[in-house]
């Protein structure tokens, strides 16, 4: 009779639930969409951030995520009034929110970089 059980060790398991993992992933999978985005034209005139939302619904627009040990990220940005923010978290007590919103000015583009410091290899840098 064959066993129909999965068995996987403990330093598996930390690999996927480690913060570096986490942002990694989520990198990449914001580079996707990206280029999804592009390559349908959807982004035409418009500039992607990348929002930080608390439980209490705090809203923090991020431009730099770094893990720090196992299962915590900072979270450097801005609040909506622009005053400058850090978040220090657990990976579990935030959400991301990859989204386009309107240029200002569409013929003259403002660059801007999201640093994803993952801990894992070299940093992974989005450009805006």
């Amino acid at each position: 009779m064959a066993d129909d059980t999965t068995t996987f060790n403990s330093s598996e398991a930390h690999k996927d639930q480690s913060a570096g993992t986490f942002l990694a992933e989520m990198a990449t999978q914001i580079q996707g969409w990206l280029r999804d985005n592009t390559f349908s034209g959807a982004d035409k005139g418009m500039q992607w951030l990348l929002t930080a939302t608390l439980p209490d619904g705090t809203k923090l627009l991020a431009n730099q995520l770094s893990a720090h040990g196992h299962a915590m990220v900072k979270v450097s940005g801005e609040l909506p009034d622009g005053r400058p923010a850090l978040l220090i978290c657990n990976v579990h007590a935030v959400q991301f929110l990859a989204s386009y919103i309107q240029r200002a000015k569409p013929e003259q583009p403002k660059k801007r970089e999201i640093g994803f410091h993952t801990g894992i290899g070299n940093p992974i840098t989005i450009e805006q």
